[in-house]
């Protein structure tokens, strides 16, 4: 179950704390790790904040004895005190993510309004703030904990606020991901979609996959290993001397007639028309 947490009442409360001189900030560190498959955390009582965003696979737990899922994308707040125990979810695959600790304490110790864990899904957008967080970790120069405190307002911000515009419905693949999926794809023409094991590759969902993969090319996997294939199936008439037959072969295409039918309907004229271009 997820927390909620009151952005009129609270989060205001605790963004102006973050700024706030009076408040004791310690920026603690900001590590990216790759987590292996089976991997099992501590179960251990936190001590400092600790931000958890998963960027691939799922990770699972529990915190103060509710069951947690984090799938890519998601983050947790977890607030001292709590109780935690985390692990990458059985027949995910490796999961990296980022992890960052911080302190922030005051003469009265009166952060009431700290909720003792939430989470947020569909928040791609907050990576960034957990890059540039990493690489000030390593930094020596004057004031860069100012930088580090106003980078975190600015990540607890976008993570308490209820209309981020980031989310699955608009989330689509970074252009170093598309090339990995298209390279999978043309490397493994002869191979089923579910055979190409993208969702495991990436270590998500094949509902998450398949939901990135519309907003991307604005169709179904199928569908547009299908387009490739027919258009490969175009390369081998124009510049090779290959049957009908052998280019199916090719292609793992089994059905003659079917092929020809989908040819068609992607290039407006049958296989034999086409190669009477040249």
């Amino acid at each position: 179950m997820n927390r909620i947490f009151n952005i009129r009442e609270n989060a205001v409360s605790w963004l102006n704390s973050l700024s706030d001189p009076h408040n004791d900030f310690q920026f603690i560190m900001t590590t990216e790790r790759l987590d292996s498959t089976g991997w099992t955390g501590k179960d251990d009582i936190v001590k400092p904040h600790l931000l958890f965003f998963v960027e691939t696979s799922t990770i699972c737990g529990q915190v103060n004895g509710t069951y947690v899922e984090l799938p890519p994308a998601s983050m947790i707040w977890l607030t001292p005190g709590c109780r935690r125990q985390f692990r990458v979810k059985e027949g995910m695959g490796d999961c990296r993510n980022y992890r960052l600790r911080f302190n922030l304490t005051n003469s009265a110790n009166n952060f009431k309004f700290v909720p003792s864990w939430t989470i947020k899904t569909n928040c791609l957008e907050l990576k960034s703030y957990f890059e540039l967080l990493k690489c000030l970790s390593w930094q020596k120069k004057p004031y860069v904990y100012i930088e580090q405190r106003a980078i975190l307002q600015a990540l607890f911000a976008s993570f308490l606020s209820p209309s981020s515009p980031v989310n699955s419905a608009f989330r689509m693949f970074t252009a170093a991901e598309m090339t990995i999926i298209e390279d999978r794809i043309n490397n493994n023409l002869t191979t089923s979609p579910s055979q190409l094991n993208l969702p495991q590759h990436f270590g998500w969902t094949e509902d998450y996959f398949s939901r990135i993969f519309r907003n991307t090319f604005k169709m179904p996997l199928r569908t547009y290993i299908k387009v490739v294939r027919l258009r490969k199936a175009a390369e081998y008439l124009l510049d090779t001397q290959l049957t009908l037959k052998e280019i199916c072969y090719e292609l793992g295409e089994q059905d003659l007639s079917k092929f020809c039918r989908q040819f068609k309907d992607e290039f407006k004229c049958t296989p034999t028309q086409y190669r009477k271009r040249t």
